[in-house]
């Protein structure tokens, strides 16, 4: 199993027939591992296919579903929601991200990380404000 993690982690849509074929050969050893499998492919629908309307109902369908199933690995994943089920679904109702400025910060730190001895603060603040 150890060098088809990746199988698992891929969304079943992506998979091709051979890579499909693979998955139900790893899912065929242990009914747990079946069941976590679909749990993570449930949560990928509901993310992909909710809108406004409907993603709060599918979010607590899917937290019972997890609930009911008994595994462990999830519980966690369910306490995370319900501490932050009012900002995920508000990401459903706003299209704003902090993305763009992650990417600032983060292209500041490389630059800052490159240019280790610029004596000048100045040449530093124009080198990061040109990209």
């Amino acid at each position: 199993m150890k060098r088809n993690k990746e199988l698992l982690w891929k969304s079943p849509f992506k998979l091709n027939p051979k890579e499909k074929e693979r998955v139900e050969e790893l899912l065929a050893l242990h009914s747990d591992l079946r069941e976590a499998y679909e749990l993570k492919n449930e949560l990928d629908v509901w993310f992909k296919t909710s809108t406004m309307e409907n993603c709060k109902t599918g979010l607590e369908a899917w937290m019972t579903r997890v609930e009911e199933s008994g595994n462990e690995a999830f519980k966690k994943v369910v306490q995370t929601f319900n501490r932050w089920k009012q900002e995920i679904l508000q990401s459903f109702m706003y299209p704003f991200n902090n993305g763009y400025i992650e990417g600032v910060n983060n292209t500041t730190k490389v630059i800052k990380r490159m240019s280790y001895g610029i004596k000048s603060f100045e040449r530093l603040r124009k080198k990061i404000l040109w990209r």
